[in-house]
């Protein structure tokens, strides 16, 4: 949601914090847990607070969570 409010698609964040798009779609997915230094890189990619970036993929690893419960 924030990637898409910010107009980007996965490729072009991709390219802006020097990365893959499959890796991007992991983050999003929340398959993936990303190191501190990424998470700055998207914080200033985005536009948004590094707090904004971690509470969306707590959110991510929250909902899958409860998928794989099921």
């Amino acid at each position: 949601t924030i990637r898409l409010k910010a107009g980007l698609t996965q490729k072009q964040l991709a390219l802006a914090i020097g990365t893959s798009q499959p890796q991007i779609a992991k983050i999003e997915s929340g398959r993936h847990d990303p190191v501190m230094s990424t998470c700055k890189r998207l914080s200033v990619a985005l536009g948004a607070s590094l707090d904004v970036i971690c509470d969306a993929m707590e959110r991510q690893a929250a909902l899958n969570a409860a998928k794989e419960a099921k």
